[in-house]
C-alpha cells in the first residue's frame, strides 16, 4: 500500500487533528523521518507513534523523530525482564533494545515536550508479573501504563486455549499491583488502565478501567455502530446491569472458552466512576463526524515478526491498513 500524498493528508487533516504511525513496526521504515516532517507539513496537531521501541535504541534516532514531529511514544513491553519479554515477541534479546529504546526517548522527553505510554498486551504468561512491570516501567518518566488484556479475536483465537488467561485472575494481579504502587502511580501523576470488563473490576480499581478510543483509517469508508463492537456480546446479566452503557461488552470467544459465571450486573450509579481516559485502540473505518474523539491512523509499514502487540497476541489492534 502506498503513503499517502501531501494532498491527501491535507485533506484528512480537516477531519482529524491526530496521525497515529502503528501497524507492524514504522521504525524499521528508511523513510519514517521524511514522513513525520509530511504529517507536521500537513498540519497535525499530534503526531504519535506506536513502536516495540528496539530502533529507538540507536543513538540519536528517538531524537530524529522527536525533531521531525513525533510528540507521542508509545512503547510496547510485554514483560518487566528479558526472561517473559523476549518469550512473548520470540526474539531473543528485544527486552533489553527496547529498555534502551525507553531510556533515549525519556533522556529528550523535557527538551521536546514529549509523551511516553508504555503498552503491554497481558497473557497467560505474563499476568503475574504485572506488579514487577509496574515497577520497573515507574523507574522512567511514563505518562500512561496501558494494559491490554489478550483479545480472542481473529488469528488469536486459534491459540486463546494457550495464551487467553482468565479475566479475574488477571484482575487479582492488577490490584495487588496498583495497591503497592498507589502512592507511586499518584505521586508521578501516570495514569494507568487495564481493558477488563467493569464488572471484573472491583469498585475502588473501577477508575483504571481502559476501553476502545476510535481509530479512523485514512483510507476506509464510513463505518457503522456495530463495527465497533464486533465480536463482542451482552449477557444476560448485562440487561440489570447499570454500568452497560459504559462497557465495551465480553469477547463472544471468552465465554466460549471460559464461560459467563464471572460477569456479575452491577449496581453503582455510572457518574460514580472517574475513568481513566481510554488508551485502547480498536481498528475502525472513517468516520468524519466523530472528528472531535478520533485519530487518524497511517499504516506506515511493517515486519510481521514484530506486530506482537497487535495480531499475535490478540486482535487488540492499535490501527490498521
Amino acid at each position: 500500500m502506498r503513503p499517502p500524498t501531501l494532498e491527501e493528508l491535507k485533506e484528512a487533516r480537516k477531519s482529524y487533528s491526530r496521525a497515529d504511525l502503528a501497524v507492524g513496526e514504522p521504525t524499521i521504515n528508511p523513510e519514517l523521518v521524511s514522513y513525520v516532517k509530511m504529517l507536521r507539513e500537513a498540519g497535525f496537531e499530534e503526531i504519535e507513534i506506536t513502536t516495540n521501541g528496539r530502533m529507538l535504541s540507536v543513538p540519536g534516532y528517538a531524537e530524529k523523530l522527536a525533531r521531525a514531529g513525533i510528540k507521542k511514544f508509545k512503547i510496547s513491553i510485554h514483560g518487566s525482564n528479558p526472561l517473559t519479554h523476549d518469550a512473548l515477541t520470540r526474539t531473543p534479546g528485544s527486552f533489553k533494545q527496547t529498555i534502551r529504546g525507553l531510556r533515549e526517548v525519556s533522556k529528550i522527553k523535557r527538551k521536546y515536550g514529549l509523551t511516553i505510554n508504555i503498552l503491554t498486551t497481558i497473557t497467560k504468561l505474563n499476568y503475574k508479573d504485572i506488579p514487577d512491570m509496574v515497577a520497573v516501567f515507574l523507574k522512567y518518566p511514563v505518562d500512561a501504563l496501558i494494559f491490554n488484556v489478550f483479545d480472542i479475536t481473529g488469528e488469536a483465537t486459534r491459540v486463546a486455549h494457550i495464551l487467553a488467561p482468565k479475566y479475574s485472575d488477571v484482575e487479582k494481579t492488577f490490584y495487588r499491583a496498583i495497591k503497592k504502587y498507589e502512592t507511586a502511580i499518584r505521586r508521578k501523576g501516570v495514569e494507568v488502565t487495564i481493558s477488563l470488563p467493569l464488572c471484573i473490576l472491583r469498585d475502588e480499581i473501577k477508575k483504571h478501567y481502559g476501553n476502545y478510543e476510535l481509530i479512523v483509517l485514512c483510507d476506509g469508508p464510513a463505518p457503522k455502530a456495530s463495527e465497533l463492537r464486533r465480536g463482542r456480546v451482552f449477557i444476560e446479566a448485562c440487561k440489570e446491569c447499570s454500568l452497560q452503557n459504559l462497557c465495551d461488552g465480553v469477547w463472544e470467544n471468552y465465554i466460549r472458552l471460559y464461560g459467563d459465571s464471572e460477569f456479575v450486573a452491577q449496581k453503582i450509579p455510572p457518574q460514580s466512576i472517574k475513568k481513566e481516559r481510554p488508551h485502547r485502540s480498536r481498528r475502525a473505518l472513517r468516520s468524519p463526524q466523530r472528528s472531535q474523539d478520533t485519530c487518524a491512523s497511517w499504516n506506515s509499514s511493517g515486519n510481521p515478526r514484530d506486530r506482537h502487540e497487535h495480531q499475535r497476541q490478540g486482535g487488540s489492534r492499535s490501527s490498521g491498513g
